[in-house]
């Protein structure tokens, strides 16, 4: 199975951590780091990516963060093991236009005979975040997140990492169900747009039914009813615009 990893921040521990937590638990073997690019930011180079493999193995070796860190023997076999799973991944990167970005999951679907991939945005900020979740949704693809618990430990952050969380000190949730992540999405459907269409087809169907008024005369009660039917859809129309900049 591969999993597509976004790639944003520069903080090397939510990778980790979020790598970890899909060998162990949904045995994902192959990896490509996305790095989005046409968005309101945009990550580190694609060189980063080297940088999450020597962390990998640093980790492997008993360091992190370029001082020794108390990691167990079984851990350690586990970072090894990710680091070369990573490694030897054969898409490894890809860089992506957000408004391809549709395009190019439909694609990496396909090359897998139609299993989607994991799709990981662990490493993006919110509003970034919303933008790649709105597509996703549009595509019917799921989005996961590695959230901790607790605050990391500064003093300690090895014990931070996966591998050292006690049960329950994380979660992976699919982002639809995450209200922040929601809210986020509602406000990037634009309210102006919203209501200049509701008032361009509220015009057109008061055309319409203006000409039905003049064209038969002798049916007054269906043209009422239209006119009915169209002053609700402006309504609706309205009151859609007025939800969505409410984000209710």
């Amino acid at each position: 199975m591969n999993a597509l990893v976004f790639v944003c921040s520069d903080q090397v521990g939510p990778y980790i951590n979020a790598l970890s937590y899909l060998r162990d638990k949904r045995s994902v073997t192959s990896f490509t780091f996305v790095f989005v690019t046409g968005a309101m930011m945009e990550g580190p180079q694609t060189a980063y990516v080297e940088t999450i493999i020597t962390t990998l193995e640093d980790l492997a070796n008993g360091t992190y963060l370029k001082r020794a860190a108390d990691i167990d023997p079984r851990s350690r076999v586990h970072y090894k093991a990710l680091a070369a799973d990573v490694r030897g991944s054969p898409k490894l990167t890809e860089t992506v236009f957000l408004e391809g970005l549709g395009e190019f999951l439909a694609r990496r679907t396909a090359e897998t005979n139609g299993g989607q991939p994991v799709i990981d945005v662990t490493g993006l900020p919110k509003i970034l975040t919303a933008h790649v979740m709105l597509i996703c949704l549009v595509g019917g693809y799921q989005v996961h997140a590695f959230e901790l618990r607790n605050k990391v430990n500064h003093a300690r952050p090895e014990l931070s990492l996966y591998f050292a969380l006690p049960a329950g000190g994380f979660d992976y949730p699919a982002l639809t169900r995450d209200p922040a992540v929601l809210t986020s999405i509602r406000q990037l459907v634009h309210v102006r747009r919203v209501m200049w269409t509701t008032a361009a087809l509220s015009t057109i169907g008061v055309i319409c039914f203006a000409s039905l008024l003049l064209v038969d005369t002798n049916n007054p009660v269906l043209a009422a009813v239209g006119l009915t039917a169209n002053v609700i859809g402006i309504a609706g129309g309205v009151l859609q615009a007025l939800t969505t900049r409410t984000g209710r």
